[in-house]
C-alpha cells in the first residue's frame, strides 16, 4: 500500500478543486451569453464619514462631504462629518462664519450629519446648547465612528 505525504495530498486537493472550480458546460455558455449591462452592476451609493480635529480640516471635510453627495467622484447617499478636539469650538453658532453655517445646514438638509464629540465639548468647556442647531452631539466620537464603520460607512480621519 502506497503512503501519501501531506504535500502530495495537498497537491491532489488543489488539482481537484482547481478543475472543478472552472465553469464548463451549459453554465459557461449561459454566462457567456449574458448581456453586457447585466454582467456589470453599478455599486450601491456609499455612506461616508470624515473625522476632523481642526477648524481647517472641518472646512475641507464639509466641502468634501458636499462634493461626495453631488456624486461626481463617488456616488454617495450620506456623508457625515464627525468633529472632535479643538474643532468643536468652530461649531458654536454665535461665532461661526456664515459660510460654515450654510455648509452645515446644507448637509443636514441633504440627510447627512455634522456630529460634535461630547468628550471634546466637556474638555474644552463648550456648552452644547451654543452649537449650531443642525449639529448633533454624541457622548464619544470614537464610539460613533465605530458604530458607523460597523454599519458599512467608509471612513477617513484627518
Amino acid at each position: 500500500m502506497k503512503r501519501f505525504t501531506p504535500w502530495t495530498l495537498l497537491a491532489l486537493l488543489i488539482a481537484l478543486v482547481g478543475t472543478t472550480a472552472c465553469a464548463t458546460g451549459p453554465e459557461a455558455a449561459q454566462a457567456a451569453e449574458l448581456p453586457a449591462e447585466t454582467a456589470v452592476e453599478s455599486p450601491a451609493p456609499a455612506r461616508t464619514l470624515l473625522a476632523v480635529r481642526t477648524e481647517r480640516h472641518l472646512k475641507v471635510a464639509l466641502m468634501t462631504a458636499h462634493d461626495l453627495l453631488d456624486g461626481e467622484a463617488l456616488p454617495t447617499e450620506r456623508a457625515d462629518v464627525i468633529v472632535c478636539g479643538p474643532a468643536v469650538e468652530s461649531l458654536v453658532a454665535e461665532t461661526m462664519p456664515a459660510d460654515l453655517a450654510h455648509q452645515i445646514a446644507g448637509l443636514s438638509e441633504r440627510g447627512s450629519r455634522v456630529v460634535a464629540c461630547g468628550l471634546s465639548l466637556t474638555q474644552l468647556q463648550v456648552d452644547p446648547a451654543t452649537l449650531h442647531p443642525a449639529v448633533t452631539r454624541v457622548d464619544n466620537a470614537f464610539i460613533e465612528i465605530f458604530k458607523l464603520q460597523q454599519q458599512g460607512f467608509l471612513s477617513l480621519e484627518l
